[in-house]
């Protein structure tokens, strides 16, 4: 279906703004040295095509502004005589490096100048990136794909963001008979333990703790975190399907040693190894969540060999349907 209302955008404006996005954020001398404008006109510019193991990179260069950045006294006795481009060419061409490119995806071991400029002269309508270099500027109409910059050189805005946190022990599976006849006192068992560390409801790592109460973060890798997934896509479909009354309902209880909101510089210094006091208090206030919703809290406790939550404080009737969302 066509849209004439639209604006049209090719594939090669969508691959030339991806480069001016990412380029300078991992080269900050390329800030300024960009741009995605028309390739000028005149009868200096030519096609050039860069060859690595194969073709790298195809361009366009201004054989005028090359020769006046790199030889000015040549440049200026060219227009003094009016001599032609032809012998600007062929000084290119002897050229064993006639143009230093900035990044390693525009490296080359020889770069040949098209013969025919009217190759150049015919896509003088185009827009195309062109990046600044010592010897002019130069315009990519073909190029690698832009290369995202390595994760873990953060802004300084991005180090202060603020994150969420939740310490989560585990979680058991109830039904709403079971929940509605909680009392004080009671023991409720982690049914699956998982010491993950969360935000905004995804794992984002796992935790331990040692005698003294500190807590270690490792940061949880995408394999983990697409077997944790599979593996809950499972359980949720191997279950019985039997009939159930309103009060077997299925719930789900997760429990929470300790939320903490934490910027992203020092949830890397956790992940680097950075260790972290537990909350004082925490293990007698770990809290119980129903289907995301504060259901009560209470003590961190051991029953057989297994760890469970001692309820302290519940919230049922109107209460848990008053209780926050958590």
């Amino acid at each position: 279906m066509k849209y004439p209302s639209l604006r049209h955008v090719v594939d090669a404006e969508c691959h030339a703004r991806a480069a001016l996005a990412l380029w300078p954020r991992r080269d900050a001398a390329l800030i300024g040295r960009l741009a995605y404008a028309p390739l000028p006109n005149g009868p200096s510019v030519y096609a050039v095509q860069a060859y690595r193991k194969d073709r790298c990179w195809r361009g366009y260069v201004d054989l005028a502004e090359w020769l006046a950045n790199t030889a000015p006294e040549l440049a200026s006795l060219a227009c003094a005589a009016d001599a032609s481009t032809e012998h600007v060419r062929h000084l290119f061409a002897a050229s064993a490096h006639p143009v230093d490119m900035p990044l390693p995806e525009l490296g080359y071991d020889m770069l040949q100048i098209e013969h025919n400029p009217e190759q150049s002269l015919a896509q003088s309508k185009l827009c195309l990136l062109s990046i600044l270099t010592p010897q002019g500027r130069v315009w990519l109409s073909e190029f690698p794909q832009p290369i995202a910059p390595v994760v873990g050189a953060v802004s300084a805005s991005m180090q202060a963001l603020p994150l969420l946190l939740a310490w989560h022990l585990g979680s058991s599976s109830a039904s709403r008979r079971l929940v509605a006849d909680l009392r004080r006192g009671d023991v409720l068992l982690i049914g699956c333990e998982a010491f993950e560390l969360t935000s905004a409801g995804r794992v984002i790592g796992r935790f331990s703790i040692n005698e003294d109460g500190e807590i270690s973060v490792q940061a949880t890798t995408m394999n983990e975190l697409k077997e944790a997934t599979t593996q809950d896509h499972v359980e949720a479909h191997t279950a019985p399907t039997v009939a159930i009354t309103m009060g077997d309902i299925p719930l789900r209880l997760d429990f929470i040693l300790q939320r903490r909101t934490m910027t992203v510089a020092q949830l890397d210094a956790l992940y680097r190894g950075q260790v972290l006091s537990l909350d004082p208090q925490a293990e007698q206030q770990v809290e119980i969540t129903v289907n995301g919703m504060r259901l009560a809290t209470g003590e961190l406790v051991e029953l057989n060999g297994r760890l469970g939550i001692e309820l302290h404080d519940i919230a049922v009737g109107t209460s848990l349907a008053e209780a926050h969302r958590v």
